[in-house]
């Protein structure tokens, strides 16, 4: 019996995110019973000064989120009908801060995702989701780098 029973997925809607989940459902379907993925979306905070109204902000917010959802909707479905037990949640806020969260509220027991493979100057400047989850997990972190296909690198 494998102990990473239920796998956090984080996606942020695009195809180089998305690389984790072969790993990650490879882990799932070899788990004993099979495990769980929670494929977590975070909705980036929203912050327009002088261009829209509050109630067109919330509006927007609004179709963003059910946007999100939806993509992970189409991704749940997906691995459903390879057998596979999936929840989909959207959250809104810090990006590493929601990650960890969301792997508490889930009760997951890994997180997989994938990282850009940002190096030296890019990285420093920039940051990285990854690094943060990476450091405050309380949980392993499986690290995904995707093929050059995805990332676009050669």
């Amino acid at each position: 019996m494998t102990k990473f029973k239920t796998i956090l997925i984080p996606l942020d809607g695009s195809k180089l995110a998305e690389a984790a989940l072969p790993a990650a459902t490879s882990i799932a379907k070899h788990a004993d019973p099979v495990g769980e993925l929670v494929l977590l979306r975070i909705v980036p905070d929203i912050w327009i000064d002088d261009v829209m109204l509050p109630e067109q902000l919330e509006e927007f917010q609004t179709r963003v989120t059910h946007s999100c959802q939806e993509y992970l909707d189409t991704i749940a479905e997906r691995l459903r009908h390879e057998g596979l037990t999936v929840t989909a949640l959207v959250a809104s806020g810090e990006p590493a801060k929601q990650i960890l969260d969301g792997a508490a509220r889930s009760g997951a027991n890994v997180i997989a995702m994938a990282t850009h493979g940002r190096s030296g100057w890019e990285r420093a400047t920039m940051g990285s989701v990854a690094d943060k989850v990476l450091q405050h997990a309380s949980i392993p972190v499986l690290l995904v780098r995707p093929p050059e296909t995805v990332t676009g690198r050669y």
